[in-house]
């Protein structure tokens, strides 16, 4: 008849484990929002950029000389500034949710830990 003896691995140990875990998923998600803080700061600066290029535009419409051109050009510069407010709102939705969950993992944390 053979005994069977079953191991625990310790509370020690346990939280060892927990804390290199959280700790690489902490890692990773503050460097996803630090990367979307940059890339939305680059966003700014294109929405502001589009928007001088395109109110360079209509002042030179302003000047009373026709150019064809123009127009297209600003039909060109409002749909590329759209499309770069619709990234924004998109990558500020990431931000929040992502700001959420760093909450939400700084409890687990504290609770693992013991703070």
């Amino acid at each position: 008849m053979s005994v069977h003896r079953f191991r625990f691995r310790s509370r020690g140990r346990n939280r060892e484990t927990d804390e290199r875990r959280l700790g690489l998923i902490n890692k990773a998600m503050r460097s996803a929002i630090e990367d979307a803080k940059a890339e939305a700061k680059g966003l700014r600066a294109r929405i502001a950029e589009a928007r001088r290029s395109a109110i360079s535009l209509v002042q030179q419409d302003d000047d009373g000389e026709y150019v064809p051109t123009r127009g297209a050009a600003l039909t060109s510069r409002e749909h590329r500034l759209v499309a770069i407010e619709q990234r924004l709102v998109q990558l500020e939705d990431h931000l929040a949710y992502l700001r959420k969950f760093g909450r939400r993992l700084d409890r687990v944390i504290d609770r693992t830990t013991g703070s």
